[in-house]
């Protein structure tokens, strides 16, 4: 007659049922800890289920958003307390009350300044900092100018300022003028080819990403008209 089928041990058995529950549950508590420790942004559940993962250059999403961001945030500061405050905070803990002031360190030798040309130099930039010198429209001050551009690139990003380097717009043949960015043509890109560089939503830059001029409309947005203004 054949053997009878070995049955084993049941205490042998349950002691390896045991085992591997203990494992099963051991490694549930690593995945749990695993879980745990990921940032908070990054998991997956009911909460953050529609939220957006996918990967893509800033470039791609500004090409689409910008403007519409831009406007957004200008109507926050019209509406919103809370943003006209924090702009407040930002112009006021930036510039504050007075714009940056030169301190002419001009010396006749080391240790011997040359007190003279100090007070000119610091009398002249008194004078260009008045407002219808420093800045060609008139309407701003170089305190107002500072605190302009401090607030402008806290709501907006990005702020855009030309120098003008002229005889005709003041005794120093020098002063800046204000662009107001929403001219900036976003929608004019393209790839660099051959000799042309590449333009990101109005940036005109070169084979390493710096900006070598900038491209503003000269109509509204929907005359796909546009100018260069180099950096």
């Amino acid at each position: 007659t054949p053997p009878a089928p070995f049955k084993g041990s049941v205490v042998l058995m349950e002691h390896a049922r045991k085992m591997q529950a203990a494992r099963e549950t051991a490694a549930r508590r690593q995945l749990s800890a695993q879980q745990e420790r990921q940032f908070a942004a990054a998991q997956l559940n009911r909460l953050t289920s529609s939220w957006r993962m996918t990967a893509e250059r800033i470039d791609d999403e500004l090409r689409t958003d910008l403007d519409a961001l831009r406007n957004r945030a200008r109507s926050l500061e019209n509406n919103n307390a809370y943003a006209s405050h924090s702009l407040d905070i930002v112009e006021t803990n930036l510039i504050g009350d007075t714009a940056p002031r030169l301190v002419p360190l001009a010396d006749n030798a080391p240790g011997n300044p040359d007190t003279g040309a100090r007070r000119a130099i610091a009398a002249a930039w008194a004078e260009w900092g008045q407002p219808g010198v420093c800045e060609v429209s008139g309407h701003y001050s170089f305190t107002d100018l500072c605190q302009n551009i401090a607030r402008g690139t806290a709501r907006d990003g990005e702020y855009c300022i030309e120098q003008i380097r002229d005889p005709k717009v003041n005794r120093f043949g020098y002063a800046l003028r204000v662009i107001d960015v929403d001219r900036l043509a976003t929608w004019k890109n393209r790839a660099a080819s051959g000799s042309e560089q590449a333009i990101v939503a109005g940036v005109q830059v070169d084979a390493y990403g710096r900006a070598v001029g900038y491209r503003f409309n000269t109509g509204d947005q929907n005359s796909r008209d546009a100018t260069f203004i180099g950096a």
